[in-house]
């Protein structure tokens, strides 16, 4: 339409949307078209015959916006998705494409933030499939590490067996305490350990932060998350049915007595757990 009324040939490429949609669906720059654009806009309006879907043309200063008029395209929009159902929209590129959006944290609350983040990177994966691209969507089940050693041995010394249903808790917040209570008793370490190594607050604050990270193995807590994680990574059975009873099935008879012990443990070699243990996925989905 504008090729037939203008000599710009790309003109189509100068097309652009307004800043604020009450300007107008699409607006033509013409800049090019005269030494006053605004009046090579006004010219260019009362020679444009409208097609149907256009309900009207508005200059604003250098541009000719243009009003769509959506009963129309809606109606031939909704025309199209009757005729092609499922294949409507399905596009024709073929490029290959990592799209990587985050997961669920398994050791705090969720909150509708996190969920938000999951379900654009979900449905971005999704439509950019149904354009006929290769996708591979990278996404961390992140329920496994030191971090979730951390987790399970806080239940393992100071969770009584106890579920999300005992508690009253909703499971994800079941979960998140035990990991808070983890790092609030390795603070109180590291208080203890600054206090018979009081030059280390003679430091610089990055130099403490990096000695801290350092001292996480030498910590009783610390060191026990990590001997459990090595152990777990080695498929010790030991601590994979520690796993199992904390976190995953409900416990059978045999495993209820079992329990994983670090390297020079002293506590007892069994410990009884209850058996209507939860999953950690029950633990936080149950909202």
């Amino acid at each position: 339409m504008l090729k037939s009324f203008t000599s710009w040939q790309k003109n189509s490429a100068l097309v652009v949307s307004p800043p604020d949609p009450a300007l107008g669906n699409y607006a033509f720059p013409c800049f090019k078209l005269g030494r006053n654009p605004k009046e090579e806009a006004e010219k260019l309006k009362k020679k444009l015959i409208l097609p149907a879907f256009i309900s009207k043309t508005e200059v604003v200063g250098p541009y000719l916006n243009f009003f769509f008029n959506t009963s129309i395209i809606a109606k031939e929009v909704f025309a199209e998705i009757k005729k092609q159902k499922k294949q409507y929209g399905v596009g024709k590129s073929k490029k290959k494409m990592v799209i990587e959006y985050c997961g669920p944290n398994t050791n705090k609350p969720l909150h509708l933030g996190h969920v938000r983040n999951m379900a654009l990177g979900n449905a971005m994966c999704r439509i950019l499939s149904f354009q006929g691209n290769k996708v591979h969507p990278v996404n961390i089940i992140n329920d496994r590490g030191v971090h979730i050693c951390k987790s399970m041995l806080a239940y393992q010394k100071w969770g009584e067996g106890k579920t999300p249903e005992d508690t009253g808790e909703k499971g994800d917040h079941f979960v998140g305490r035990f990991y808070v209570m983890f790092n609030q008793k390795l603070e109180q370490e590291w208080k203890d350990w600054v206090q018979i190594h009081p030059e280390i607050t003679n430091l610089i604050v990055e130099e403490q932060i990096k000695r801290k990270q350092q001292w996480f193995g030498e910590s009783n807590v610390g060191s026990e998350a990590r001997a459990m994680l090595r152990a777990w990574e080695a498929n010790d059975p030991a601590v994979r049915q520690c796993k199992i009873i904390c976190w995953h099935k409900p416990a059978t008879a045999d495993q209820k007595n079992l329990t994983w012990l670090p390297s020079g443990g002293n506590r007892p070699t069994t410990q009884t757990r209850p058996a209507h243990t939860t999953t950690v996925a029950e633990m936080i989905y149950q909202f």
